[in-house]
């Protein structure tokens, strides 16, 4: 009897309700919710468990995979899929970029399906016998490993955990994205191995393990140093999956992109997801790389952070990116878009009302304000010497002025009466 864990999913906002894009494994139940915001609406109270298949609904209606389910209320569509699911290749209007990402499956498919038939039987194998198994990496034995992995109990998958099964897979990822994959072979390794760290985050087991030792997320923030599109598009995944799991991925989540920044010398935590969607002309992949910045932005339940969060991207240049993919006028791509700039309207006209009508994503209006409150108070001095030390930092030391926000952030915290 495998072991029920929890279901992972890219989770993005619609007109009245949240649109949940896809799950890791259909094994897992998949997860729909009707979510209409109210601020600071505990995460526990988005999600309710309806269904563990495909389901398309449009409008009031469900398709008649799952006809006996309610109709969905409210605009919009849910789309759930498998994770490693991508648009049919018979679908209308496909662009270039859905061309190119099918031509790259039917590649490294036509090799999994070779390797498939040659899959190590681990079927009853033990922990100790798959941990063996790691030490010589193939594809045969990385496929064997992750349907056992799938199929394995509470108590199997902790002996795996405890013999360091998992440590072994993340240190072989990181040598198979510092290899490179200039071979269809090397491409195909990665991705049966990420796909075996998939395996082992579906189980509750394993997901815990994980939030409880928390240098694991950081060794996966480091596959994404690969030109293997595939391998780079779970790790994202995963990643958004883990943000929308509990305070606790969250918080993993965003230290494994500080992570990533730091070991590649980037200046800012989310350049690399900004800089593959820049770069990129695949469409299921900007679908993800998407579908990761509204995770992130509404993986936390405070107001104020959903805002930073959202003020880091488009610092980045989101906003100038979104009119291009609309462009591309991909159903998928349409949604992700709608759901940030809808969710972005509804945030900024709550935070209207929480600062008493200030628009904060003014900086002059923000600083008006401010001036006003202090100019009649011993307070202006401090003030003005505060704004004449600023002005000696330049732009670039992004380090500075990222501590320099957080000492504010840890005053206002300290004050008494705020």
């Amino acid at each position: 009897m495998s072991e029920e864990g929890p279901t992972f999913f890219h989770t993005v906002y619609g007109p009245n309700h949240w649109l949940l894009t896809f799950s890791i494994t259909t094994r897992f139940k998949l997860l729909n919710s009707k979510y209409t915001r109210t601020g600071n609406q505990p995460l526990s109270q988005r999600f309710n468990p309806l269904t563990r298949s495909i389901l398309w609904r449009e409008r009031g209606r469900v398709d008649d995979r799952r006809a006996h389910l309610p109709p969905t209320r409210g605009r919009g569509r849910v789309w759930i899929h498998g994770m490693n699911s991508v648009p049919s290749a018979t679908m209308s209007g496909k662009l270039d970029g859905k061309k190119k990402w099918a031509a790259v499956r039917d590649r490294l498919g036509s090799s999994q399906d070779s390797d498939t038939q040659q899959e190590a039987n681990l079927e009853s194998a033990d922990p100790e016998l798959c941990i063996r198994l790691l030490q010589v990496p193939t594809v045969v034995n990385y496929s064997g490993l992750k349907r056992r992995l799938e199929g394995s109990d509470q108590t199997w998958m902790v002996q795996f955990l405890e013999l360091s099964g998992l440590d072994l897979l993340l240190e072989a990822l990181d040598r198979l994205s510092g290899r490179g994959c200039s071979r269809i072979a090397d491409a195909l390794l990665q991705l049966t191995c990420v796909n075996c760290v998939r395996a082992v985050m579906n189980s509750s087991t394993g997901i815990h393990f994980i939030i409880d030792n928390e240098g694991y997320i950081r060794k996966l923030s480091q596959a994404l140093d690969t030109s293997n599109t595939m391998v780079k598009k779970q790790v994202f995944e995963l990643l958004a999956a883990l943000s929308m799991f509990s305070a606790d991925g969250y918080r993993l989540a965003l230290d494994a992109l500080d992570h990533y920044k730091g070991v590649k010398t980037q200046q800012y935590r989310f350049s690399v997801i900004m800089n593959e969607l820049q770069a990129t002309d695949n469409v299921p992949y900007t679908f993800t790389l998407l579908s990761v910045i509204n995770a992130i932005i509404f993986g936390t339940d405070d107001l104020r952070q959903r805002d930073k969060m959202r003020k880091e991207f488009i610092g980045l240049q989101l906003l100038d990116i979104l009119p291009k993919l609309r462009e591309q006028e991909d159903e998928d791509l349409m949604i992700q878009c709608e759901a940030f700039e809808e969710a972005m309207a509804e945030d900024e006209e709550e935070l209207l009302r929480v600062y008493g009508g200030i628009d904060m994503s003014d900086p002059m209006e923000v600083f008006t304000t401010l001036f006003n409150k202090v100019s009649s108070s011993p307070a202006s001095l401090q003030l003005l010497s505060i704004l004449q030390t600023l002005l000696v930092l330049g732009p670039g030391r992004s380090d500075i002025w990222l501590a320099l926000e957080a000492i504010t952030n840890r005053a206002v915290l300290l004050a008494p009466g705020l």
